[in-house]
């Protein structure tokens, strides 16, 4: 009876195995990403304008790409899981003026020349530093808010 269990509970955790490998974490067709973003941008008719710079990963562990939309500076980190960019959105302070990466010790704090505003979607973090009410009202209607001026 004993062995017939055993061989039971060995075959239920070769199965179990079996199942895990064949689920794909990775999948993130459907997911927010950079090019839906300006897309997204484009058909609510925002003026988008690249910014070419030479940008490294800092603090959050994510290149920032930087660009204009209708003249205001907006910056997007993407990452390859929405699992890394939930982990990564909570090293940002609640009041946007610090970033404090758990993962890699390193921190940060920001002087802002205007308000701060950081939302977040499937794969991206976005940061808005400015008072422009429709870029405001789009990013709060379509994002996730989850720190900066006014957050609580």
């Amino acid at each position: 009876m004993m062995k017939k269990l055993i061989s039971c509970l060995i075959l239920l955790v070769f199965v179990l195995s079996l199942a895990a490998c064949s689920v794909d974490f990775s999948d993130t067709e459907g997911m927010m990403g950079y090019a839906a973003f300006i897309e997204l941008l484009e058909r609510n008719g925002f003026t988008i304008e690249p910014i070419e710079q030479e940008t490294e990963a800092m603090v959050l562990s994510a290149i920032p790409r930087h660009f204009y939309i209708d003249g205001e500076q907006i910056t997007i980190f993407e990452f390859s899981s929405n699992q890394a960019m939930e982990a990564e959105a909570g090293f940002v302070s609640t009041d946007g003026f610090s970033i404090n990466n758990n993962n890699s010790g390193e921190s940060a704090s920001i002087f802002w020349t205007s308000n701060p505003y950081w939302f977040k979607r499937d794969l991206i973090i976005i940061n808005y530093v400015g008072t422009n009410e429709r870029i405001i009202d789009f990013l709060m209607d379509t994002f996730d808010f989850f720190a900066g001026h006014g957050f609580s």
